[in-house]
């Protein structure tokens, strides 16, 4: 697959490894509200990065690509913590991917509005 024939795979791969390489490097017992609030703002800084990017993109589509990576970053530990670790450790895990989802949406649309606003100043001038 090339990536400039779908732009907004690179912003979820972006979104997904910017969001999940320090998720993955923290020890489950020491996550933070902290870093959950670190991770909606990078979510948000490539939705508004996005939309600057690719002016043709639909707003609908940029928010659920950024957001869509939060979840899928916190899935992808659920199965490698289950599988290689401890099976119990991720028992709730339903309850994990919904809040990820939650706070991806919560970081997406706003950065993505961000983006709109800053691409309709630079069209004024």
């Amino acid at each position: 697959m090339n990536l400039k024939s779908r732009p907004l795979t690179s912003e979820f791969l972006a979104a997904f490894f910017l969001v999940g390489v320090p998720h993955w490097l923290t020890p489950y017992n020491k996550t933070s509200t902290a870093g959950v609030i670190i991770g909606g703002a990078i979510i948000a800084a490539v939705a508004a990065v996005a939309r600057l990017r690719i002016p043709a993109a639909r707003f609908s589509g940029i928010t659920r690509a950024a957001a869509l990576a939060m979840p899928a970053a916190a899935l992808v530990r659920v199965i490698v913590e289950t599988t290689m670790v401890d099976p119990t450790s991720h028992n709730l895990w339903p309850f994990e991917i919904g809040a990820a989802m939650l706070l991806g949406y919560a970081g997406a649309i706003p950065g993505a509005l961000i983006g709109v606003l800053i691409s309709r100043f630079k069209a004024k001038q």
